[in-house]
């Protein structure tokens, strides 16, 4: 232990006489920092709970319904983002646009989320341009349209093309022909670095 301990001293030392700053100075640099940072995961942390109990409690319970308001949904989507920006801690953009204001419509629960999910596991990790997620959801009359698209890198675009659809789009495909029979549409279009996914329905 004592060795590091001086070589602490050492590099303090050395930077007071390089800027003639004095030792207490630096010491309390150290302890803001140290605070700072403290605070900040602190936050952090407080913010991860608060976003996956809202989300952990809209499944158990708002969930129960075969469908639930449109602005319920609306939220529960909000919070997925939220969380999954937080949780990311990584170079994304994120663009959210959603023009549904007082639409008075209801939507089975959990449909959103599953495209939702593909897009922030699949974007892309670029270290000389923008990593991107869009997400735009609009509500015309009784017409739905929700729409995710995000960058990809060429591996995860040959995958895709290779094994379009997981079980996630499967099971969302199944519940679609279910709940909302000649109801709906869903597209997916792949690109060398973009993927988007659409979903379009008639809701009651």
């Amino acid at each position: 232990m004592q060795p590091s301990h001086s070589k602490t001293l050492t590099r303090k030392f050395s930077f007071k006489l390089q800027h003639g700053i004095s030792f207490s100075t630096v010491n309390g640099w150290e302890k803001k920092f140290c605070d700072t940072f403290f605070f900040c995961t602190v936050y952090n942390v407080r913010n991860i709970l608060l976003k996956f109990s809202g989300l952990l409690r809209y499944q158990l319970y708002d969930c129960s319904e075969d469908s639930i308001s449109l602005e319920k949904e609306i939220e529960y989507i909000r919070n997925y983002i939220s969380f999954q920006q937080i949780r990311k801690q990584e170079d994304l953009v994120v663009n959210v646009q959603i023009d549904a204001a007082g639409a008075p419509y209801k939507i089975a629960p959990l449909l959103l989320v599953v495209l939702l999910e593909n897009a922030f596991k699949f974007v892309s990790s670029f270290t000389d341009r923008d990593n991107k997620i869009d997400i735009d959801l609009t509500v015309i009359d009784n017409h739905f349209t929700f729409r995710v698209s995000n960058t990809t890198e060429h591996r995860q675009a040959l995958k895709a093309i290779l094994n379009p659809g997981g079980i996630g789009i499967v099971n969302l495909k199944r519940r679609l022909e279910l709940l909302y029979p000649d109801k709906y549409e869903i597209a997916f279009k792949q690109e060398v670095d973009f993927y988007e996914a659409t979903l379009k329905l008639e809701l009651a």
